[in-house]
């Protein structure tokens, strides 16, 4: 849980700086250096949201609550969602010269791939239950040692 605590402090950190400066993305290439940027209030607002929920599910995972651990739920089934619509997007408005049941194949395809990677990381996440509480940071302090904290040894 350490390591994605951490993805998701920088990841929200990383989205308020963008907001801030008003860079979106910067990419590297053989032509040279592409800066894109944030054009629109929306765009900056979009970030600062999406910036916040990400270091909102950090705190939330490092002070295991249970509400974190449904919004991880959240999460998977948006990203599922959101890469759906724009692959499927993406195939439907390809110009390429498809046979129509090629590009249904397509998209039944990634469809199935995508549901099989969405169940298999649910239930990794859904294995995680026991790590969240209700009220919140509910474990034995760190300085304690382990007989002492009430593990059922005398």
């Amino acid at each position: 849980m350490n390591r994605l605590k951490a993805y998701l402090a920088i990841g929200g950190t990383v989205c308020l700086v963008s907001a801030l400066t008003g860079i979106g993305s910067i990419s590297v290439g053989t032509e040279g250096t592409s800066i894109a940027h944030l054009n629109t209030w929306i765009e900056r607002v979009g970030v600062v949201a999406y910036g916040a929920l990400l270091l909102w599910l950090a705190y939330g995972i490092h002070s295991r609550l249970a509400i974190a651990w449904r919004a991880g739920f959240g999460a998977l089934i948006a990203g599922w969602a959101y890469f759906l619509v724009y692959v499927s997007l993406f195939i439907a408005h390809d110009p390429q010269p498809y046979r129509p049941y090629e590009r249904v194949g397509s998209v039944a395809l990634i469809i199935c791939f995508a549901s099989l990677v969405l169940v298999y990381w649910g239930r990794r996440w859904y294995a995680q239950r026991g790590f969240f509480t209700h009220e919140g940071q509910q474990h034995a302090p760190r300085d304690v040692p382990r007989r002492e904290r009430g593990s059922g040894h005398a």
